[in-house]
């Protein structure tokens, strides 16, 4: 059986995505803001994101205007460049997951920020 929408929307939790930015911004990298009601593609990222406090940021790899799953974005994606972007979204990620350890009051905005969007939304069914 199939389940309507099969793919939610994404929730990104505000206080994790500002630590990200942060995290990102110091290995040079900043954080477009989202545009919404954009659609960039579909994953099952949103679903989890009204199961646990989520983001889902996306990095730079390819010129601005470049399409996605083209062969254009795919010579981008192959580069030296794009790997360096990889790495660099992996380190602010693992950097935000730190901070989120090491820091109760993170984790905690989080999970009031997560229940409160909860709140004001319908789950997904």
């Amino acid at each position: 059986q199939w389940i309507e929408p099969s793919y939610a929307e994404g929730l990104d939790n505000r206080a994790h995505l500002d630590r990200y930015t942060a995290n990102a911004a110091l290995l040079g990298r900043t954080v477009m803001p989202a545009v919404e009601h954009q659609v960039v593609g579909s994953t099952d990222m949103g679903n989890v994101s009204y199961v646990v406090p989520s983001i889902h940021p996306m990095i730079k790899s390819a010129p601005a205007g470049t399409a996605i799953h083209t062969e254009a974005f795919a010579g981008f994606a192959a580069s030296a460049e794009a790997d360096l972007a990889v790495l660099d979204g992996a380190k602010a990620m693992a950097l935000t997951v730190v901070d989120c350890w090491t820091e109760g009051s993170l984790l905690a905005t989080a999970r009031e920020q997560f229940e409160h969007m909860l709140g004001v939304r319908a789950v997904p069914t």
